[in-house]
């Protein structure tokens, strides 16, 4: 059985807190070429202006060249709060950027972002509508996974045939489905992280976080994971570039390449 979302709530804008985590380096997987971390931090502060959102950006042990990166970036941004942590891998600063989330009022709005994701214009709003449908968690990025047969590399609970059983709800713009898991670029309200933190602690112990049986566990205990129908943001491995509503999969890259530089 699908978890039960409660739909009877007061629609209103929350305060969204960005946490975004960025590193030297990261997993050998083939990214667009466009797919640096200047241009994913440039992205992600266009998307989430400063002036309309409380940012934190959590820099794991960063060699020179990043610091220097971030610095000339921030240059002109001082309402960005920059913060060097020491992880030493997506697990750790994950659980750091965690202790940093729990500290807020509980009901605003938490989005942690991991450094090689781009967003599309319009997910502050998006972000409002998922948590106005009564969601839990959200996220911005439909993971290809969940068109693929376990058979070719997809999620577990997708049928044979490319089939994934869900439910559907109408947001204010945009339709929104449930989702099984997704990676650690999600949303969820400060009370909620505090509710569940045993489980967040649970998966992400070792080297690398463990989001799939993660978000399992979440659902398991009744929490329900949001992702808008039509992808407001994409991990840039291209892999797993999000399908984008009329762009056909041989110009997928191009298409996000150009998004990623709006």
């Amino acid at each position: 059985l699908l978890p039960y979302i409660n739909r009877n709530l007061k629609i209103m804008k929350n305060k969204i807190h960005i946490l975004y985590r960025i590193s030297n380096g990261s997993y050998n997987k083939v990214r667009l070429d466009n797919a640096t971390k200047e241009n994913c931090l440039k992205n992600a502060l266009k998307t989430f202006p400063s002036n309309q959102v409380s940012w934190s950006l959590l820099g794991d042990r960063l060699n020179s060249q990043t610091y220097e990166l971030i610095n000339d970036i921030l240059k002109d941004n001082s309402q960005v709060n920059f913060k060097e942590i020491d992880g030493g891998s997506g697990a750790k600063s994950f659980n750091i950027a965690l202790d940093e989330a729990l500290k807020l009022p509980d009901n605003d709005i938490v989005y942690f972002i991991e450094d090689d994701y781009a967003h599309l214009h319009g997910s502050i709003n998006i972000l409002n509508e998922g948590f106005n449908l009564g969601a839990d968690y959200l996220t911005l990025y439909l993971h290809p996974d969940k068109f693929m047969s376990p058979q070719h590399g997809g999620n577990p609970e997708v049928d044979i045939d490319g089939g994934y059983v869900t439910k559907i709800y109408r947001g204010e713009t945009e339709l929104f489905h449930m989702v099984n898991s997704s990676t650690m670029t999600f949303s969820s309200k400060v009370k909620t992280l505090k509710q569940d933190e045993q489980i967040l602690r649970k998966w992400t112990t070792g080297s690398y976080p463990e989001d799939y049986k993660m978000f399992l566990d979440l659902r398991d205990n009744n929490r329900v994971l949001l992702c808008p129908v039509n992808t407001y943001s994409t991990h840039l491995e291209k892999m797993w570039l999000a399908p984008l509503y009329k762009v056909k999969q041989e110009n997928l890259e191009s298409e996000w390449e150009k998004h990623l530089l709006q």
